[in-house]
């Protein structure tokens, strides 16, 4: 319906802004057809609207579908149909996209449009997916500015923005933001004294030098590792049980630590028990993927679950290394990006073959060893192995000189067999003298026991009065192990039931011993033993002891020993060697003691790990449903993205390596940009989570390229990644405001430095720091730090409130924090730390009241605010100096002379408001308080400390 008008319109009118300059599809057109088009004319074919029968469903994420026809010819924006669809009246009811599915395009957005097909429609790889080429920094004039090549970037794109960076931030702000940045923690006052007065050339990366090296540093961005594995202590779900898994936490830490290059910190942990004769470290890796969520509710298809924690992997693994959101493809062609649903279950069938199946129990399991005590356990065993000849010599001493000690056998108040059902109970008369002990043993009639009679034999005590008449009742078998006693009224007494206890394997024979403790007051009883109704005939023994019937283990050596060495089995033989090694040789007692001593010690906790098993079949789930079972799906890759290399075998290896291969254009990107985010506040491309076709274009694309780069030529060692964006320029810049943020206050431009709220963790440890209670211990199980008693349980499972860790536990680093994802730490959830219930790329930073909240009355702060006020007065004398010192606890550097003053006069209003209302100061509590200080001056520096902690300075990284 071209109107003659409208193509002499455009002809005089063809967007002369853009006619001498050359657009760019991905910078310029992708993302006006992604946010308009594409959700009806993307790569999903079943969401596809629009062409004709001629030339099939319109589809505009590629030139292939676009040119198929006549809505876009190339060279002729007049005779193209889009730019006559999308320029038509907003009520016009061809107007694209419709009115129902977005705005009129901007008259901006359709000049682009018209320049591009003038210039002949030129359609380009998505910029992520296009392969990475070697990028040169580019030259710009001689600066002083300048540290290293990222600078080089960065300034050549301020000059043409016609921006200035801004000067170097001073040296307290600099060991501050390092520190913090590198270990999650602020420096001590020595550690910023001594930077400050160091005036060499190499200080600034001497500091550097050591903060990687620092243990800390492995706790600081391991956790920044957790978020994306979905680390947590608890399965997840109605029931959120706990599971043990710190292990694998404790793996990251120390693979952090130790620099581990990323191709294989990565390789281990999707694929580590896929290597060759893989060692426990590189099993334990593999529970990234056993983070996944188990639903213990009863009456839940375990399969429904497997199948979801197996589709959970390859989202998260698309995410991790690929930036990539995979999951709508779970049910339907990708809208956006080249991801069919078929791709999605290709990787799919990658994840399907494992053994674990939803099980309560998170098997399977590896049990985790400490390996340097287990090799001191083998040097212990190798000990014993050299000490045999001297056992087997002492033991045939001890032997020929044995003397058996006599065996007084307890002689059994009544004997019976129970031969069938018509003689079903026995009685006997018992009468306690000394001992209140009571046994009954059941045995076959040969003197083992026969099948489960010895849980239906319900023994029955009576008074003299009379007894109880078992035939008439029909009593439910006794549990395993157990037999019960019944005691009626007697001599002023109460009826009683008890409980017995069962023993198992009398002397050299197997019998069963039921033992019951009777009260004081009953001492002549009638005893009556009875099969239920539900038992069987048989030929069976019931023997009631007033004594203790078992054999001492020397009584049994005794019996053996009488009998001729021929006639031994090798059993006894055996029975009278363990004898002499565990009571007779001192030696062995010895060294057998530290060997059992060592293997408790050697085994430190279990681990959920994968675990290959024969292939399962995959078969694509129709929207989703793992009960709709399509055609079969192989194991593959989305070929689009970045095709499969051939050398590398179809499954989580391959997979693995693939990710990790010199020539995907993915993995090194998104890695390179996450580095950066954690460090600057925000990424190159801000949606770290999102590379595709919906996500936000690279803010300096050259010099994310670069890094990436620079990370696989450097055979993916973080450590020297993570030294070079910090001894730049650019991160060392002051974060001042300065004219630069009106027009850019986001900072994507960088004139200035990062200037960003801490992490959760972050503002926990700082806490827990300046108080002085910060406990340095590493790894190990979960802590449980005080919390706010909330009351509440989850549902099928168990209270949400916990009993606080005692000792230094109470106080470790927030890293160590018991992770429940139903219920997560309070605190720490108030500052954005996610549920981790799936894989977190990108923590989103709020500011609200709550935070606030938090910091001044939860219990964890107020107490931290009691110990700060402490040290400060343990510390100094003067108030002035403790102000000082508590002061530069929080912010390192010192206090300028207007903030004392406001910290004087804050002081000043407290103490007074404290004197005439001295019950609000017993309120404030007194835990850390010392006997020479008063209630109120005490108060006065906690609320003080409280203040400090709070400052909006004390909470920013700047």
């Amino acid at each position: 319906m071209k109107s003659l008008l409208y193509i002499l319109v455009f002809t005089l009118l063809a967007n002369v802004a853009y006619a001498d300059s050359k657009i760019d599809f991905n910078t310029q057109i992708r993302p006006i057809l992604s946010n308009n088009c594409f959700n009806c004319h993307g790569p999903d074919a079943k969401a596809r609207k629009g062409g004709s029968k001629k030339t099939g469903h319109l589809r505009l994420d590629n030139g292939e579908g676009a040119f198929n026809g006549e809505f876009i010819v190339p060279g002729k924006p007049e005779k193209s149909l889009l730019i006559e669809v999308v320029s038509l009246d907003a009520d016009d009811d061809d107007i694209m996209p419709p009115s129902d599915r977005g705005e009129k395009l901007s008259k901006k957005d359709i000049s682009l449009l018209k320049e591009w097909i003038r210039q002949g429609a030129q359609y380009d790889k998505h910029w992520s997916y296009a392969k990475i080429k070697k990028i040169v920094p580019p030259k710009v004039k001689k600066s002083s500015w300048i540290k290293n090549d990222i600078d080089h970037f960065i300034l050549a794109r301020l000059h043409k923005e016609n921006l200035k960076p801004t000067e170097e931030a001073d040296r307290y702000t600099m060991i501050r933001r390092l520190s913090l940045d590198l270990t999650g923690l602020p420096p001590t006052l020595a550690e910023a004294e001594n930077f400050v007065k160091d005036k060499s050339s190499g200080a600034y990366e001497n500091l550097v030098d050591r903060l990687l090296k620092k243990p800390a540093f492995g706790e600081r961005w391991a956790s920044v590792w957790l978020d994306l594995a979905r680390y947590a202590d608890s399965q997840g779900y109605t029931g959120d049980n706990f599971r043990n898994i710190w292990a694998y936490r404790d793996w990251v830490i120390k693979a952090i630590n130790n620099n581990m290059p990323f191709d294989q910190f990565s390789i281990e942990q999707i694929a580590g028990d896929m290597l060759a004769s893989p060692s426990q470290s590189q099993l334990i890796a593999t529970a990234f993927n056993r983070n996944t969520l188990t639903n213990t509710e009863g009456g839940t298809i375990d399969e429904e679950f497997r199948v979801l924690a197996v589709k959970d992997r390859v989202n998260t693994v698309m995410q991790v290394w690929m930036g990539t959101t995979a999951t709508c493809s779970q049910c339907h062609d990708h809208r956006y990006d080249p991801i069919s649903q078929q791709d999605f279950y290709k990787l799919y069938s990658i994840f399907n073959n494992t053994a674990d199946s939803d099980r309560g129990n998170d098997s399977p399991r590896m049990d985790v060893l400490d390996l340097e005590k287990q090799k001191q356990l083998h040097i212990l065993e190798k000990e014993m192995v050299a000490l045999q000849p001297t056992l087997t010599s002492g033991e045939k001493d001890w032997i020929v000189n044995f003397k058996a000690p006599s065996v007084k056998k307890s002689v059994a108040l009544f004997e019976s067999k129970l031969i069938s059902k018509k003689n079903t109970s026995v009685n006997v008369k018992v009468s306690l003298q000394g001992s209140r002990k009571l046994f009954l043993v059941v045995g076959d009639a040969g003197d083992g026991i026969s099948n489960d009679w010895a849980n239906w034999l319900n023994p029955i005590v009576t008074g003299p009065k009379g007894k109880l008449d078992l035939t008439k009742h029909k009593w439910k078998k006794a549990t395993a192990g157990h037999g019960k006693v019944r005691v009626n009224k007697s001599a002023g007494n109460k009826p009683i039931s008890l409980q017995g206890k069962k023993r198992l394997g009398i002397g050299t024979h197997a019998k069963s011993v039921i033992e019951f403790d009777i009260p004081k007051g009953y001492t002549d009883f009638q005893a009556t033993a009875a099969l239920d109704d539900n038992s069987t005939s048989g030929s069976m023994v019931f023997k009631v002891f007033n004594k203790d019937p078992a054999m001492t283990p020397l009584q049994e050596v005794a019996a053996i020993l009488k009998l001729p060495v021929a006639k031994r089995n090798s059993q006894q033989k055996q029975r009278v060697t363990n004898y002499y090694r565990q009571h007779v040789s001192p030696e062995y007692k010895t060294l057998n003691a530290r060997i059992q001593n060592k293997k408790k010690e050697v085994r430190l906790t279990s681990v959920p790990i994968m675990e290959e098993i024969k292939s399962r079949v995959t078969n694509l789930h129709v929207r989703g449903s793992y009960l709709a079972l399509g055609k079969e799906i192989k194991p593959g890759v989305p070929e689009e993205i970045f095709p499969f290399i051939d050398k590398y075998p179809k499954n989580r290896l391959g997979l693995a390596k693939w990710l990790m291969d010199e020539n995907n254009p993915m993995t090194s990107r998104v890695v390179a940009n996450r580095y950066w985010e954690k460090l600057f506040g925000i990424g190159i491309v801000s949606t770290s989570e999102e590379f595709g076709s919906q996500g936000e274009l690279p803010s300096h694309p050259k010099l994310l390229d670069w890094m990436a780069n620079y990370l696989r030529h450097n055979q993916w060692d973080t450590k020297k990644l993570i030294k070079l964006i910090v001894t730049s320029a650019t991160y060392r810049q002051s974060s001042k405001v300065t004219g630069s943020v009106e027009r850019d206050p986001n900072n994507r431009l960088l004139a200035r430095g990062p200037r960003v709220r801490l992490t959760a963790e972050m503002v926990r440890d700082q806490g827990l720091f300046v108080s002085g209670l910060l406990s340095t211990k590493m790894y190990g199980p979960p802590v449980r730090p005080e919390q706010p008693k909330s009351g509440l349980t989850a549902a099928f499972g168990s209270s949400t409130d916990w009993k606080t860790s005692e000792g230094e536990d109470r106080y470790r680093r927030a890293l160590y924090t018991t992770w429940r994802r139903v219920m997560p730490y309070p605190s720490m959830a108030a500052f954005d730390s996610p549920s981790r219930e799936t894989c977190n790329v990108r923590r989103i930073t709020t500011n609200t009241p709550l935070q606030a909240l938090v910091t001044l009355n939860d219990p964890v702060y107020w107490e931290f605010s009691q110990a700060f006020a402490k040290r400060m007065i343990d510390a100094k004398k003067s108030q002035e100096d403790r102000l000082s010192y508590g002061f530069r606890l929080c912010l390192t550097r010192p206090a300028k002379l207007e903030e004392m003053n406001t910290l004087k006069n804050q002081f000043k209003l407290i103490e007074s408001y404290l004197v005439k209302n001295p019950q609000k100061a017993k309120e404030i509590g007194n835990s850390y308080k010392s006997a020479d200080l008063s209630e109120i001056e005490f108060a006065t520096w906690v609320l003080i400390a409280n203040s400090l902690i709070n400052l909006d300075e004390t909470i920013m990284k700047r």
